[in-house]
């Protein structure tokens, strides 16, 4: 099954980001990563026993790499437990020349087995060759749009070149587009005008302030709306934070995002 395939299986958008930062994490699961494992595994179990559980999950890697062996090691036990039951995208940010993006490639398919990753297109196509020998049963997200705000020093120029060149850079169509919620008016271009109907990674809703129902609206009137993800992480990793006792208040927060981002 390709990559696209997999993706339309489902018309569950939500993408739940893992972004696991150990000061917000409850003090009596601990502390390091062993607090880490605990979070994420009790959350992720609860969930699933509840039929909770997200199409997506999106670990960011740089999260668990301050961890050293031990973060790797966790990272690699999560996607070898929930790979079957969601479509794991490794949010990696990688995209270099020759021989290393080919070890990165294969790091990230075959080592640690993930569906999808995200990658930086700085260095162009050549960087991004590597991945792709790997399409259509995996796929990848090029950064396109950004949500943060510093992306306008380069992307404001840039992106539409990027868009308008993708062609270039992948024939399947599994190559997709990071493009940020709080940017619609490109994120409604994107869909607008792009013929293949490439997947789309949406971060920045919920805490960067990208809404739910905006999203939603943009996509259901795409040709492929089922190929899209809409990435939520703080809203749910941190709901206890505002209201409730973990897990309760982040499998609340769930069940929302869940209603929300499904066609």
């Amino acid at each position: 099954m390709t990559f696209l395939e997999r993706l339309e299986q489902s018309e569950n958008l939500l993408c739940l980001g893992l972004d696991p930062v150990a000061s917000r994490i409850p003090s009596e699961l601990g502390q390091g990563i062993e607090a880490v494992e605990r979070f994420l595994t009790t959350l992720l179990e609860q969930a699933e026993a509840r039929n909770l559980l997200p199409s997506t999950l999106k670990p960011n890697l740089a999260y668990f790499e301050q961890y050293g062996w031990r973060g790797w090691q966790l990272l690699e036990k999560l996607v070898a437990r929930w790979s079957s039951s969601c479509l794991i995208v490794l949010d990696c940010k990688r995209g270099d020349i020759g021989r290393s993006s080919t070890a990165y490639a294969k790091a990230m398919y075959e080592t640690l087995a993930g569906d999808a990753v995200t990658l930086h297109p700085w260095m162009g196509p050549e960087s991004i060759a590597p991945f792709a020998e790997y399409f259509p049963d995996k796929g990848g997200y090029l950064l396109l749009r950004t949500s943060n705000p510093g992306s306008v020093l380069l992307q404001n120029e840039g992106w539409p070149r990027l868009f308008d060149s993708i062609d270039e850079w992948d024939t399947t169509g599994c190559l997709g587009y990071v493009v940020g919620a709080t940017r619609p008016e490109e994120l409604e271009k994107v869909l607008t005008d792009d013929p293949v109907g490439r997947p789309l990674l949406i971060p920045g809703v919920g805490a960067q302030g990208g809404k739910s129902e905006d999203m939603m609206a943009l996509i259901r009137g795409s040709a492929h709306p089922r190929r899209h993800r809409i990435n939520v992480s703080s809203d749910i990793l941190y709901a206890h934070e505002k209201s409730g006792a973990f897990p309760e208040a982040s499998l609340k927060a769930l069940e929302r995002y869940q209603a929300e981002l499904t066609l």
